[in-house]
């Protein structure tokens, strides 16, 4: 519910053109996701990355999960919103969130999961930390699950905020008969 009221404010707020200027303090939360067809298709990224990836064999890395709002919304040609649902950008990471760690930017996510015992990002287009700011209470608890996830201190992995090599994307399709059924791309 706590979650709820948070989304409702920022859209709300960012709706009548708050000034960048305001930021408001939330908590980076833990949440359950409940979409089987998008977990199962994390879960088989995951399970790829194992066995083509030496650091992420050895549990380090999670992966950074990007909401795209603007297929939900309908925004783009009609002809490429006719069967997709929903969308997905799945990017893996190795970073400490902190800029004075990773030397690129301060990267704390409004929410985390976890999928395969693995820690799953999740940011949404739109919600920047130019108008949130997390208490370091929660920053703290995200550190602790996020730890167990990065090489040791002054590992050069830990740098990598985000693997450029390549990225996937996940689409939630409708096929013929109304059910749904995921495509992944790795881009």
């Amino acid at each position: 519910m706590k979650s709820l009221k948070y989304i409702i404010l920022v859209l709300l707020f960012s709706n009548i053109g708050i000034s960048r200027a305001q930021i408001f303090e939330t908590d980076i939360q833990f949440v359950s996701l409940k979409d089987s067809i998008l977990i199962n298709s994390i879960d088989s990224l995951i399970d790829y990355e194992v066995k083509t990836d030496t650091l992420f064999s050895n549990s380090k890395g999670y992966f950074l999960l990007n909401i795209d709002y603007e297929v939900r919304n309908g925004v783009g040609p009609p002809s490429s919103r006719i069967d997709t649902v929903l969308q997905y950008n799945l990017m893996k990471s190795y970073g400490h969130p902190d800029k004075s760690v990773n030397q690129i930017e301060s990267f704390y996510p409004p929410y985390f999961t976890i999928i395969n015992r693995r820690l799953i990002c999740i940011q949404i287009d739109g919600l920047t930390e130019s108008k949130i700011s997390f208490t370091e209470k929660s920053k703290k608890m995200y550190l602790d699950y996020l730890s167990n996830f990065l090489g040791d201190t002054g590992d050069k992995s830990r740098m990598i905020l985000w693997d450029l090599n390549y990225s996937y994307n996940i689409y939630i399709l409708r096929n013929g008969v109304g059910s749904l059924s995921p495509l992944i791309r790795k881009e």
